[in-house]
């Protein structure tokens, strides 16, 4: 299988089921291994459907994916339990999130198509472009589980590039994307999400991020909606209330302690904040998900 050294991050749950991988990226196509607690991701994964039906719970929303369907993650992503048929079989990608900041110099709306693609997940592929990405897929399983030559990276890192590219020309015909090119406000985009993403614990404030890169809240919100449609507070909130659900799902750690790590200097503040973004307090958002009695569309509450 060649060398095994997946090192990125703190990835040790998604290791366990791994098929093979490098530095870089990694492949995996075994669903009995695919773990059944909630899994925070922090890197890409890229999974399609082979065959077979699945259910799968991304961010607190449920999904169904058919053969030939798409299923893209960017990092801090919660992945929850999953139902899948007996004849389920699929095909995946995880690309750690620093390589694929590489991919900036040829992606220049990198995060325009993330935000895109966050609000709708899934996308339906035809015979031909399932070939395509299987075809890369098999080819990135050769070159991973074989000897690793002189120029591996360089190898595998042309193959990616060309796969992204692919990627996007099946994808794109099934989003709607702004295509204007926005230049500087596209750049400035793209730092503050790489700021926000990296964060940890993330500053509820847009006037923390606006500071730090040189511009005022104002500006920033408006690049923001006029890039990805929508606000940098929105945004925000969004990143912030994925950590708290994950958060409140790690049993072992109290709910002041939640709210300790998340930056929540005043437990008060944190079941107020909690209740507005997902309309109920920490303690019942808890409950609801040791219960399995989860209300439908609860994450469509926001902080204005």
């Amino acid at each position: 299988m060649g060398e095994q050294n997946w090192q990125h991050g703190n990835n040790d749950e998604l290791k366990s089921f791994l098929l093979c991988y490098d530095n870089n990226i990694a492949l995996i196509d075994e669903v009995r291994n695919i773990p059944e607690n909630s899994v925070k991701t922090e890197d890409y994964i890229m999974i399609l459907c082979t065959g077979g039906v699945a259910s799968v719970n991304i961010n607190d929303r449920t999904y169904h994916a058919e053969k030939n369907d798409f299923l893209f993650c960017h990092p801090n992503t919660i992945l929850m339990s999953s139902i899948y048929s007996a004849d389920f079989t699929f095909k995946g990608i995880v690309m750690a999130r620093d390589f694929a900041r590489e991919f900036g110099t040829f992606l220049s709306d990198g995060w325009n198509v993330m935000i895109s693609m966050d609000k709708s997940p899934i996308v339906h592929m035809t015979e031909k472009e399932a070939k395509v990405y299987t075809g890369y897929w098999e080819i990135l399983r050769a070159k991973l589980s074989g000897e690793r030559l002189q120029h591996h990276k360089e190898i595998v890192t042309s193959l990616l590039i060309a796969f992204v590219y692919e990627l996007r020309d099946a994808t794109e015909r099934l989003r709607i994307v702004n295509n204007t090119q926005y230049r500087s406000s596209e750049k400035l985009f793209s730092r503050f999400m790489e700021m926000l993403t990296s964060t940890y614990p993330k500053q509820r404030e847009v006037s923390f991020y606006a500071k730090q890169l040189c511009v005022s809240a104002k500006y920033l919100s408006a690049v923001c909606k006029q890039v990805s449609g929508e606000t940098a507070s929105v945004i925000i909130n969004k990143y912030i209330v994925s950590d708290i659900k994950y958060m409140l799902r790690q049993r072992e750690l109290s709910i002041k302690q939640v709210a300790y790590q998340l930056g929540f200097r005043n437990l008060s503040f944190f079941g107020k904040y909690t209740k507005r973004s997902i309309g109920m307090s920490p303690k019942s958002y808890r409950q609801a998900v040791r219960t399995g009695s989860m209300p439908q569309h609860e994450d469509q509450y926001s902080v204005k």
